[in-house]
């Protein structure tokens, strides 16, 4: 009798396999299939029918009917491959067919399982992918595009590590640097920037792992081309405990020249605003000068005309010979003024070219002031003034005679005309080595500040109730223009109403 314990334990082993097997392939998703050496499906597990729609039955036989045609050879490759030998596991991508028509995709692993008693075939497990290869597909067109987006922007952008070597780059980067078909991997990027900037460029790489926070900022960066100007942002990438490091430069230095240009014209169209508003406050200061000038020339014209019209036709009729000579005398004091007048005028008007100096002499200042207060001493001795000097006979000047005699004889008549009634005027001189001070200071009835912002103006009066109603305004004008033309200085102080004046004049001294 024979024993066959061991023969039914290996059967009842046998079923509890088939049965664990029969029950993992129920419940699991992926679809188990058994090829046998002959290429034709032996098993295939329930759930496939949800799937392609076919019944088991169905599908039952020669796996070409439910393969694609196109990809029947690999699979038939991958199964041969794994028929003769039983250590590999194959893979492979193939279209089954549905009961519509369409196919749908799978990836299927098959083991050799042939010496299985089991199974007796290749064992093959195949899972729907059509949705993963839609995903990779469409990530694969996003990785293609973004890496196109990237190598055709002018916008420059690399992966740094934590020291701030070059992971990545893009194109547009690597051309920059000087060679457009190979990444600036391995390089740091401390060497793209100018070398006062690479301390900088540590510091700020520290500060945005350690912070986490990205930091923008305006850098210079050396190019093949030359030096650019660069508006970039340094931002932390963290990734698997490691933080990376990416940078987004935009060339900028064309906007930065346009800027610097359009500042520079700003700039020059405020100078030129500035000096049209100079040029229109010049012309409304002439307009208003020529008004004052007609109507200073009219008053002061009609002052003297007068009497000259009103005593001629006296003059033909009067037979008294001292009152015909007082008349003419009269008659003689006013055309004087009125050749005063014109003269004044004429001189003023040679002032604008400015006024000519054509003839230099060397000039005593002592003496020439010395003749000019005989001429005014009648006028002096009027208001009972006295004239204190202290003019050293040696101080001497080279200059026009014409122009020093109107700017002393009118300084002094000045001094006279606004002086009060036994009053004194100082006239002194100070050595300031190449040029000479020479002071006219009276104590009489002085000028406000106002008057003094304004006192070298043509036409301008002080106060009208103080002063010479036959002046025409034209003199302190008229002196300032004379003294420039001869290289001189003026300047004009007072302390107040009531408290007098002090006229400072510097000359180029003889030496």
């Amino acid at each position: 009798m024979q024993d066959i314990t061991e023969y039914k334990s290996l059967i009842g082993d046998l079923k509890n396999r088939e049965e664990l097997f029969r029950m993992i392939v129920t419940q699991s998703s992926d679809i188990f299939m058994i090829v046998s050496p002959k290429y034709e499906v032996t098993y295939i597990s329930p759930n496939h029918s949800s799937l392609t729609g076919f019944l088991t039955e169905e599908v039952i036989g020669p796996a070409g009917k439910v393969v694609h045609p196109d990809d029947f050879p690999v699979v038939k490759s991958r199964l041969d491959r794994l028929i003769n030998n039983i250590s590999v596991i194959e893979t492979a991508e193939f279209r089954t067919l549905k009961r519509d028509g369409s196919y749908v995709l799978l990836e299927g692993v098959g083991v050799n399982c042939i010496d299985n008693p089991a199974i007796q075939g290749i064992l093959i497990t195949a899972r729907d992918i059509t949705n993963r290869k839609k995903t990779e597909r469409g990530l694969s067109l996003m990785t293609r595009l973004f890496k196109n987006i990237s190598n055709s922007s002018p916008i420059f952008a690399a992966l740094l590590d934590e020291h701030g070597f070059i992971v990545f780059s893009n194109r547009s980067f690597s051309k920059k640097n000087g060679n457009p078909d190979k990444e600036k991997n391995g390089r740091r990027i401390h060497e793209l920037f100018k070398s006062d900037w690479e301390t900088e460029c540590s510091k700020i790489l520290r500060e945005v792992i350690e912070k986490g926070q990205p930091s923008v900022q305006e850098c210079r960066i050396d190019l093949k081309e030359g030096e650019r100007i660069l508006s970039a942002v340094f931002f932390p990438i963290s990734e698997d405990d490691r933080t990376f490091i990416g940078f987004i430069g935009l060339d900028i230095t064309e906007q930065k020249s346009l800027i610097c240009q359009l500042n520079k014209s700003i700039n020059q169209n405020e100078v030129l605003e500035r000096l049209v508003e100079e040029r229109t406050a010049e012309i409304a200061n002439l307009l208003e000068m020529k008004n004052l000038l007609i109507t200073a020339i009219a008053h002061d014209l009609r002052t003297p005309l007068t009497p000259l019209i009103a005593l001629l036709p006296l003059l033909e009729n009067e037979d008294d010979t001292q009152k015909r000579t007082e008349i003419i005398q009269i008659l003689e004091k006013n055309a004087t003024r009125i050749a005063s007048i014109i003269q004044t005028l004429l001189h003023f008007n040679d002032l604008g070219s400015p006024y000519r100096v054509e003839d230099e002499s060397e000039i005593n200042l002592k003496k020439l002031i010395d003749n000019l207060l005989n001429v005014h001493s009648i006028a002096a001795n009027k208001k009972d003034i006295s004239i204190l000097t202290d003019i050293p006979d040696t101080i001497c000047i080279n200059s026009s005679l014409p122009h020093v005699i109107s700017i002393f004889d009118n300084v002094i008549t000045n001094a006279l005309k606004y002086s009060y009634a036994g009053g004194t005027i100082r006239i002194y001189t100070e050595d300031l080595g190449q040029m000479v001070r020479i002071c006219v200071q009276d104590n009489g009835v002085g000028l406000t500040e106002k008057d003094l912002s304004r006192i070298f103006e043509p036409f301008f009066k002080a106060d009208p109730s103080r002063h010479d109603r036959s002046s025409s305004g034209l003199g302190l004008s008229v002196t300032k223009r004379l003294i420039m033309a001869i290289g001189g200085e003026i300047y004009i102080r007072s302390e107040g109403l009531g408290k007098g004046t002090e006229v400072e004049i510097r000359l180029k001294k003889m030496i």
